[in-house]
């Protein structure tokens, strides 16, 4: 079983899938193995899909789903019915990642938790995430979040088995991601 799946839904993402991909691909780097990427295409009218599956003609690791334009909840459903990993995330096709954040990830699992919450940061390029202590991460997260805790999705992984015990999916009511995350803490606490 793949380690973590990264779910990435899609549309009319062509003017800047291809920075995401090209992190991504970085990203899982060596470890083909322990992970895959599956870009579901939610209808796009625009190059989306034809970026999407040029990356995965020359990475073995991404998938491309195709769907017809229902929303990104279905989208995100639909990645989650066809991933194969033991842990879930999802993230938007215009996200970035640091080139060690599947080792920090394998990192957070040793003890195979149900959930895995981490803090999204933007920086600029010149900026080093080490030089920045964890009280100054926890005063960015409370005033980014005014101290009403992340509830985006992005920055959540899931244990498939967790999701599959308490029947917990992607939402369309409310906020697209708020439901999920509020089904999951009800369930867990």
């Amino acid at each position: 079983m793949t380690a973590i799946s990264f779910i990435v839904p899609m549309y009319n993402s062509a003017s800047y899938l291809e920075k995401n991909l090209k992190s991504i691909a970085q990203m899982v780097g060596q470890k083909r193995a322990e992970a895959e990427v599956l870009l579901v295409d939610d209808g796009s009218t625009d190059e989306t899909r034809a970026i999407a599956y040029r990356y995965a003609k020359k990475y073995s690791f991404i998938q491309v789903i195709e769907a017809f334009h229902q929303g990104v909840s279905v989208a995100r459903n639909l990645g989650v019915a066809n991933a194969t990993g033991k842990y879930l995330t999802f993230i938007d096709s215009d996200d970035e990642f640091a080139p060690n954040f599947v080792d920090v990830f394998e990192t957070l699992i040793v003890k195979e938790p149900d959930l895995v919450f981490v803090d999204l940061e933007t920086v600029d390029k010149d900026t080093l995430l080490e030089n920045i202590d964890a009280k100054q991460k926890i005063s960015l997260f409370k005033l980014i979040n005014r101290g009403r805790g992340n509830t985006g999705i992005g920055s959540k992984f899931f244990k498939r088995s967790f999701l599959e015990q308490y029947n917990l999916n992607c939402q369309i009511k409310l906020e697209k991601n708020y439901l999920l995350i509020c089904n999951v803490l009800h369930e867990y606490f």
